[in-house]
């Protein structure tokens, strides 16, 4: 039976009161993909890295309903997680499995849990919605958020200290944030690589048949899409252009020509709208493709760079490595062996 339908399983009673190094809160409305994308790689390891053992809890109760109806029966309940966190037992980690949206229930009920976990040590990590929860507690100001891409828009206007992201996930100091859905699973594999071994990454991603988990920073699909849904009509031409010219990028004298714009008020609408100038947005939209190749295709490196508008291989590893914090070649041996 796959784990994320099990009846409670054997012996839980008789692990009511402890803490587990994992503990994931699921909230109502919790996307099963992201749940079983959790539990499922902590639960391989279960035997062989007890140090990231887990355990489920609910909110009010411990049936929790997800988005499509079907209902998962948790360890326990919040209650117990609280109780133990009073008497001093937190957990390592504290993951938020989100749901479609987070309520104001939701948030009387989490808010105060988040902050003494915070308080007594735990790293919290939200995922998808519950970012939401993170950002109320002020737990994300000044730092990077990994938005989901059908949210961030908003996300950014409600919390402007949060820098948003198009990245899948963001694992810095004693906060992160996942975008959900199937990203969650390529962040357990980068905590798993972190917290255990990268050959236990290894192991969880041959049994999951996964060759090559994706990068925190890896775009997002869909993300630039939706981002430029709310640009002025003239950048929205500007950068449909430039997507339409990543093999042979367009000179900023051509791009300026179709807006009938001077230099100055087009670089200014884009700082504005988008934070940067034209063509470091350009260049960023040609290294995303970059990236998206090297991790994704069988090309080779100069085949990559001569796709994605650079002159040259050495040209394209200089400006991805400090994109991305490593040159493609790099990249590509660490998702090999997992160990990114």
């Amino acid at each position: 039976m796959n784990a994320i339908f099990r009846p409670e399983a054997a012996g839980t009673s008789a692990r009511q009161h402890h803490v587990p190094a994992v503990a994931v809160l699921v909230l109502p409305g919790f996307s099963l993909l992201s749940l079983g994308a959790i539990i499922e790689p902590l639960a391989l390891l279960e035997e062989s890295a007890p140090a990231l053992d887990h355990r489920t809890f609910g909110l009010a109760t411990r049936q929790v309903r997800s988005r499509t109806g079907r209902d998962f029966r948790c360890d326990g309940e919040i209650t117990a997680l609280e109780t133990a966190m009073m008497l001093g037992r937190a957990p390592r980690f504290l993951i938020i499995c989100g749901g479609a949206q987070v309520t104001s229930e939701d948030m009387d009920q989490t808010l105060p849990m988040l902050r003494r976990a915070v308080r007594a040590g735990t790293r919290v990590i939200g995922i998808g919605s519950a970012n939401l929860l993170l950002a109320e507690a002020g737990l994300l100001d000044g730092q990077a958020g990994a938005i989901h891409w059908t949210t961030a828009h908003a996300f950014g206007e409600s919390f402007p200290n949060v820098e948003v992201i198009s990245g899948l996930y963001a694992l810095s100091g004693q906060t992160g944030t996942c975008a959900g859905e199937a990203a969650t699973f390529d962040m357990i594999v980068d905590l798993i690589r972190r917290e255990v071994s990268a050959a236990a990454a290894q192991t969880v991603c041959d049994h999951l048949l996964v060759s090559h988990p994706r990068l925190g920073k890896a775009p997002q699909p869909g993300a630039a899409g939706e981002r430029v849904r709310y640009l002025p009509r003239v950048l929205q031409q500007v950068i449909g252009q430039m997507a339409e010219n990543i093999e042979t990028p367009l000179p900023a004298a051509q791009l300026l020509a179709m807006t009938g714009l001077s230099t100055r008020h087009l670089e200014r609408m884009f700082r504005r709208h988008l934070g940067t100038s034209p063509m470091r947005y350009y260049l960023d939209m040609r290294l995303a493709a970059a990236y998206q190749l090297v991790t994704q295709s069988g090309l080779d490196l100069r085949e990559v760079a001569l796709a994605t508008g650079f002159a040259n291989v050495c040209t394209m590893s200089r400006r991805f490595k400090q994109q991305y914090g490593k040159t493609p070649s790099m990249l590509r041996k660490a998702l090999a062996g997992i160990a990114v």
